[in-house]
């Protein structure tokens, strides 16, 4: 059996999901500035933060 998942695997598993699906948007939308994948760099890495703190949070305790 595998134990169930901590808060914060849960969490950075949010992030993940967060970082791939807005670097396939990034894709699809065809950023190609290095100036905008930059500043889209930084929005995907607070995204991925972002989840990470909502699922530690919403997770409930145990």
């Amino acid at each position: 059996m595998q134990r169930p998942l901590t808060s914060v695997q849960k969490g950075l598993g949010m992030g993940v999901l967060l970082v791939l699906t807005s670097a396939a948007l990034l894709v699809r939308t065809g950023a190609a500035d290095v100036d905008r994948w930059r500043s889209l760099l930084a929005i995907l890495c607070g995204a991925a933060a972002i989840g990470c703190f909502l699922g530690a949070f919403l997770s409930p305790p145990r």
